[in-house]
């Protein structure tokens, strides 16, 4: 039975706020979790993390680096995704993957040479461009296979950064007759193929620190992202069109693919912590909460492997921090628009190791009477009806192994791909009050609802 003694329940932990193992546990009020591994934070409520289904092999033994959504001229969506080697495309109504591969031949880099890419519409076409800083950038209108590009820049052979900015394609980290790693060249306007008239150009940024490694838009401006420093590239039209300033140094980003852009600010993991850029002279730390965790897990001979992925309907970041040669951990966030410099954190383990990340849509265009429907019957769909397999506008986690394995992460998923999801989530340490105590012990009385 329970003892005689008085006490008002309270909602002494909700909301949770996540994962921190910066301060002492006597430090932190109840909302706070010190270990946990695969629950996160959502809504306020601690949820096991959804898990993930095969989406389809590639055929491929490269490690995957790029999963892409590019929608077309036409309006048809396509996931496409590039290995060290070669380029693929999806197709949603038959579930399987095509090689779209340039016809120029494989592709020479590693997993240390990073794909980016840029979707622009000039004056020809809408593309999906690739770049990977070692071969010739390729390039894709959604029909047919990778092409080499055909910009006419004088001696040009490969770059590292790319970026559509102001009907602009912006280069960065260019080789001609040698590595010139803080060139920016633009095209003209409204066509991406040229590089020598019109209001085409040339620039270095001399007082940059280290090469350049990501070219990233941030509202009206272009951010350009180096080893160690930021500068901001902003259009003033005239006969100067662009001026250029560098607004911070010593910023140790770890990789290109550690970038996230909000839209109105950037978030990007460094070798300290993990930081937003709003596009002026400040830099915020607001890994904090995680920061030792961080730290230590960091291998950073492999830094440069770190990828990121934002979900931006459920507000929600997934940091993939390579811990080994071959594995990564990876540092959840939850956020609030309103409230970005205190996200939530978590830290989630993977069966499989991912290399490459991203969201897709499914294609809007299908109807249930859709003609490319016609062959598929209920027998075949093995997904719960709430599944958003074949719901459009709804986007999804899918992620890429190094093998060259996609999986596809839905909210329904309950283990990886078969492999059940081990999870568990440890509140602070807490006394009982002296005032709970009878000859019979002490009372406990917990309420939580599960899901």
């Amino acid at each position: 039975m329970k003892p005689r003694v008085s006490h008002i329940a309270v909602q002494a932990s909700w909301p949770f706020k996540g994962l921190n193992t910066l301060l002492p546990p006597n430090a932190l009020d109840s909302g706070f979790n010190v270990l946990g591994s695969n629950v996160l934070i959502r809504d306020g409520y601690a949820i096991r993390r959804q898990g993930y289904t095969n989406f389809g092999s590639l055929g491929a033994t490269a490690p995957l680096m790029l999963l892409r959504d590019f929608e077309g001229i036409d309006g048809l969506r396509h996931l496409v995704a590039a290995t060290t080697k070669k380029q693929y495309s999806y197709d949603d109504v038959s579930g399987t993957w095509s090689d779209i591969s340039t016809i120029g031949g494989d592709w020479t880099g590693n997993e240390f040479n990073h794909i980016q890419s840029a979707i622009g519409l000039d004056a020809t076409s809408k593309r999906l461009m690739l770049v990977n800083g070692l071969d010739t950038p390729v390039e894709w209108d959604g029909t047919g296979v990778f092409t080499d590009v055909t910009w006419n820049l004088p001696n040009f052979v490969t770059c590292k950064a790319i970026a559509v900015y102001k009907d602009y394609l912006v280069i960065g980290n260019i080789v001609t007759t040698e590595n010139e790693t803080q060139l920016i060249a633009w095209s003209d306007t409204a066509d991406f193929s040229e590089f020598v008239a019109g209001n085409s150009g040339i620039a270095t940024i001399a007082d940059i620190v280290g090469s350049i490694q990501a070219l990233i838009p941030l509202g009206d401006r272009l951010i350009i992202y180096t080893t160690d420093s930021i500068a901001v590239m902003s259009f003033v039209g005239g006969s100067i069109l662009f001026s250029f300033e560098t607004v911070m140094q010593n910023t140790s980003m770890l990789s290109p693919t550690a970038i996230v852009n909000l839209g109105y600010a950037h978030l990007y993991a460094g070798g300290e912590n993990i930081y937003l850029f709003d596009g002026t002279n400040n830099l915020i730390p607001i890994g904090d909460a995680i920061k030792n965790t961080y730290r230590a897990t960091l291998d950073l001979s492999q830094a440069s492997k770190t990828h990121v992925v934002h979900d931006p309907v459920k507000r929600e970041i997934f940091w993939f921090i390579p811990n080994t040669s071959t594995t990564f951990k990876c540092f959840h966030m939850g956020y609030d628009v309103q409230n970005l410099a205190n996200p939530r954190w978590a830290i989630l383990d993977f069966a499989d190791v991912f290399r490459a990340s991203g969201i897709f849509i499914e294609d809007q265009s299908l109807r249930w009477n859709s003609t490319e429907l016609a062959g598929i019957e209920w027998s075949t769909e093995l997904y719960s009806w709430s599944s958003t397999r074949r719901v459009s506008t709804v986007p999804d986690l899918v992620l890429g192994s190094l093998d060259g394995e996609v999986f596809k992460s839905e909210t329904t998923d309950t283990t990886d791909a078969g492999t059940a999801i081990a999870s568990y989530w440890d509140t602070i340490d807490f006394t009982v009050p002296e005032s709970f105590m009878s000859t019979q012990g002490r009372w406990i009385e917990i309420e939580a609802e599960l899901a």
